[in-house]
């Protein structure tokens, strides 16, 4: 055998070898030296050693420390022990494939460093496919950005052909919102701008107007069907015919009269306010 060779053979019957019963749970080099501590006959710090399975036993193959600092230094980079089937029990069947005696802390320099450079640049390539993503990352989200800006100024130019009485400072989303509330409203109570539906309502309270009693009007507010008048009325009982007089016509609802009763100084007064609403039909 000569060390001056990068991959060394070393024959077992040059070896420590021990055998013990496998441990249970993960075999490392801690676990495999002090399974068979007391079979060797140096102390663990003073070897250097490696470890097999084979089945429910544990095979260890040692050689003394100084030994191994040798082959380190005269360059070797591998040390097998090819073949240990022969140095063991014949009941105890091992893997014919070569142990490697420099590892852990005989791991070669050169080994080392080119596993620590492998890692390294497995770092940097993992670095730099990070600060890829990063970046495009900070792309994307600059341009949906840009796109919800976009988006946000196309919702308010839509917002102002649609509602040309929105007020600035509103949210597109809440003027339309509210637009779309006010014609809900419209439409489930029947209420429109049409002035043919008031006229209705006016022609209705005149034809029932009273003739010849001392009504005095006050106010006339017309809506869409709805009408409502507020008058002095001679006396509450007028106001209660009135109210019964409109009700007569199918087309409209005009309800109770709201009638108080007032003490001015030339008398007593009754204020009315009656409202007339078209329910359908005609008048």
């Amino acid at each position: 055998m000569t060390t001056r060779e990068r991959a060394i053979m070393v024959p077992a019957n040059e070896c420590y070898i021990a055998i013990a019963p496998r441990p249970p749970g993960r075999v490392t080099r801690t676990v495999a030296a002090y399974a068979v501590e007391g079979q060797l006959p140096r102390p663990l710090e003073g070897l250097c050693l490696a470890w097999r399975v084979a089945g429910d036993r544990l095979v260890v193959v040692a050689v003394d420390r100084e030994r191994a600092d040798a082959w380190l230094a005269d360059g070797v980079l591998s040390a097998r022990v090819p073949s240990l089937p022969d140095a063991l029990p014949d009941a105890l069947r091992v893997e014919a494939k070569p142990i490697e005696l420099l590892g852990h802390a005989f791991l070669p320099t050169k080994i080392r460093r080119h596993r620590n450079l492998r890692l390294a640049a497995v770092a940097v390539l993992l670095a730099i496919g990070c600060l890829i993503g990063a970046m495009g990352l900070q792309v994307r989200a600059r341009e949906l950005t840009i796109q919800a800006r976009e988006a946000d100024a196309a919702m308010d130019e839509l917002a102002r052909q649609a509602i040309p009485k929105w007020r600035d400072g509103l949210a597109p989303q809440l003027a339309l919102t509210g637009e779309l509330r006010r014609l809900r409203g419209l439409a489930d109570t029947g209420r429109g701008d049409e002035p043919a539906d008031s006229r209705d309502a006016l022609a209705a309270l005149f034809r029932a107007w009273p003739q010849g009693e001392a009504w005095r009007v006050e106010s006339v507010e017309s809506a869409g069907g709805r009408v409502t008048l507020r008058a002095l009325a001679p006396s509450r009982e007028a106001a209660i015919a009135l109210a019964g007089t409109l009700a007569e016509h199918g087309a409209f609802d005009a309800g109770l009269p709201r009638v108080r009763s007032e003490a001015q100084r030339d008398g007593e007064i009754t204020r009315v306010e009656l409202t007339l609403t078209r329910t359908g039909g005609g008048p």
